[in-house]
């Protein structure tokens, strides 16, 4: 359940015994460390956990590529009241970064309601 560094942000190590760590334990105060600090440092970490499929994760790259080549236009549809729930991007202090969140990403309508912002 270690961590290393893989493209320049840490990557943490979630293995079959790390997800059945119980709360409150040596070992889950540890990966909650690891977390914390990863996100406070570098503001990311990488997951490293291999039964996910090489192939699944190639996909779910190209997807996300295509989704964040989407014209600027289309992007700045999906708006959301809440600060930083909608469309993030466009700051010149980190002219690299975007975001799009997609709230409730467990609903079935407001994945649709997402997922049209590519035809609207």
């Amino acid at each position: 359940m270690g961590s290393d560094f893989r493209h320049g942000f840490p990557a943490i190590e979630l293995s079959m015994n790390s997800l059945a760590v119980d709360r409150g334990t040596d070992e889950w105060n540890s990966l909650c460390k690891r977390v914390r600090e990863a996100c406070e440092n570098y503001g990311c970490f990488g997951i490293v956990y291999e039964k996910i499929p090489l192939q699944l994760r190639a996909e779910a790259f190209l997807l996300i590529r295509q989704l964040f080549s989407l014209p600027l236009e289309t992007k700045k549809k999906n708006v959301n009241p809440k600060p930083f729930h909608g469309y993030c991007g466009e700051y010149p202090h980190v002219p690299l970064y975007e975001s799009l969140g997609l709230e409730d990403a467990s609903n079935f309508e407001a994945v649709r309601e997402f997922t049209e912002l590519r035809w609207a």
